[in-house]
């Protein structure tokens, strides 16, 4: 549907609440850092729970230890917690308002904010 992303990495963050500025900034400042570094710890762990899986097995070992893969994954998402990635551009946002009617009564509008964030896949890859 949203041809512009076609060979891009992308991300959709998504907020609610009351206030349409505050929900904005909050999705456009805050939610994408927190996706794209969401992003970057699951690879991050599959990498090395895939690591040490295949040191393991090279070494002639059963299994791998638990507490030294979460060691290994928590320093690297610490590592990976203050990364910025150059090349993240916001492709589209749009937003709707709804309200709730009981009777005569109305409930104060409520807003839904949506960011599609993309990065060109080669250059995610390269910067990852």
């Amino acid at each position: 549907m949203m041809p512009d992303v076609e060979g891009k990495k992308t991300f959709v963050t998504i907020c609610y609440g009351d206030n349409l500025e505050f929900v904005r900034q909050w999705t456009d400042l805050v939610d994408v850092e927190t996706e794209v570094a969401s992003t970057l710890s699951r690879v991050a762990a599959k990498a090395v729970q895939a690591s040490m899986t295949g040191s393991a097995a090279t070494e002639g070992a059963v299994r791998t230890d638990a507490t030294k893969v979460q060691q290994n994954m928590d320093m690297y998402r610490t590592s990976l917690s203050s990364v910025r990635f150059s090349g993240l551009e916001k492709t589209a946002q749009f937003w709707t308002q709804s309200q709730k009617v009981r009777g005569k009564e109305k409930e104060a509008p409520f807003y839904s904010y949506y960011a599609v964030w993309t990065i060109d896949k080669a250059l995610f890859q390269q910067q990852l």
